[in-house]
């Protein structure tokens, strides 16, 4: 009898708790994203969330045909952006934004921004996951440059006059 008192108990929590791992994982899974390619996306900021789970900046892009395309560029949890100096002010609707990251295997015009350079200054993501495996793409591919989705040619991996190693020694 207390044997089914017990199953009874345990049996709903195993369940909820195979409900929703599985969401868990794929929200964090790198798999969302290809990290095959790093794209360079120019553009003006029409929107900051400074909120959980992950910061989010939208912002506003011409792509290669002339039309105007709506992009958001993710980053870490905005607890984890203060300790590097990162507020709701950072960024604003109107700032000229070049963001380096790696687009969403599914289509959405989603990217996570190792990379970001707001009206002409390199802002400082260093420590994020993002630029860990922005770090792990050049290694893996070090005369590979960026794709601009404007088709602009790319001559260069990182913004003009910053270097990762530049970056890297900077913060860490």
């Amino acid at each position: 009898m207390r044997k089914r008192r017990s199953v009874a108990r345990v049996l709903p929590l195993a369940f909820f708790l195979l409900m929703f791992s599985g969401t868990m994982f794929a929200h964090h899974s790198a798999n969302n994203y290809n990290f095959e390619d790093l794209y360079v996306l120019e553009g003006t900021v029409t929107r900051f969330d400074f909120v959980n789970p992950h910061i989010t900046i939208r912002f506003d892009v011409t792509n290669n045909k002339g039309e105007n395309e709506s992009w958001s560029a993710t980053g870490a949890s905005p607890n984890s952006e203060r300790r590097f100096n990162w507020n709701q002010s950072v960024v604003k609707p109107g700032d000229h934004i070049v963001v380096y990251g790696f687009v969403q295997r599914d289509g959405l015009k989603t990217l996570q921004m190792p990379i970001i350079v707001l009206n002409g200054k390199v802002i400082e993501r260093q420590h994020s996951t993002e630029f860990r495996l922005y770090e792990e793409y050049k290694q893996k591919h070090p005369n590979k440059l960026p794709v601009s989705y404007a088709g602009k040619p790319m001559t260069q991996m990182e913004p003009k006059g910053i270097t990762l190693e530049s970056l890297v020694a900077k913060g860490d």
